[in-house]
């Protein structure tokens, strides 16, 4: 099986099936050799799934986010031509590592049991900030700016607690009222008035 001959016909067999091909002796073959052969096996059956795993922080951005978009449309176009295991990984990665957004990308998991591939994807340092202030439509650099963002929101809603139903309201029907709370309420002792 280390012969060149069979190993020029191995490749060439190779290129004209689109297989893999595995010259050895089966006479004398141990573990990791029939090991070889049912990996090289179960790289031939097809992809069912394709999962790219991401920061929950990502998870939460809109289909219309740029960065999903960019790496949907990579997916797309490196999945095309994917039928058996052994072409998603190399498939996959080269087109989700050339990403401007990506950090990096390894393949996780290779589950050739149900036909998933699973490809982690870390983003470039600074694109969380990047996408905040985007989200925000203001500058936040670092965890200072966000905090101070956070806390400027929650004070904000703080205030305006009362007036979100009134605001809902005056969208539906074209008026909303305010109802006071109690703590914004003043009781004096009554007066007679003449």
């Amino acid at each position: 099986p280390s012969s060149e001959e069979t190993i020029g016909l191995a490749k060439v067999l190779e290129q004209k099936y689109g297989v893999v091909v595995l010259p050895m002796n089966v006479m004398s073959a141990n573990e990791s050799e029939y090991e070889q052969v049912i990996v090289a096996i179960l790289s031939q059956f097809s992809v069912r799934r394709i999962v790219l795993d991401m920061p929950q922080w990502m998870r939460v951005l809109s289909t219309d986010n740029y960065i999903i978009q960019d790496l949907t449309e990579r997916l797309k176009r490196s999945t095309e031509g994917i039928e058996k295991m052994s072409d998603a990984t190399r498939y996959v990665d080269d087109a989700l590592s050339e990403c401007e957004y990506a950090d990096n990308v390894v393949t996780s998991d290779v589950n050739m049991g149900n036909g998933t591939v699973t490809f982690t994807f870390t983003p470039k340092s600074g694109l969380f900030f990047q996408i905040l202030s985007a989200e925000a439509g203001t500058e936040i650099t670092d965890e200072f700016s966000l905090m101070s963002y956070v806390s400027e929101c929650a004070a904000s809603s703080k205030r305006l607690g009362g007036m979100m139903d009134a605001l809902d309201e005056a969208d539906k029907c074209g008026y909303g009222i305010v109802k006071p709370q109690m703590g914004n309420m003043r009781l004096d002792e009554p007066q007679m008035v003449h």
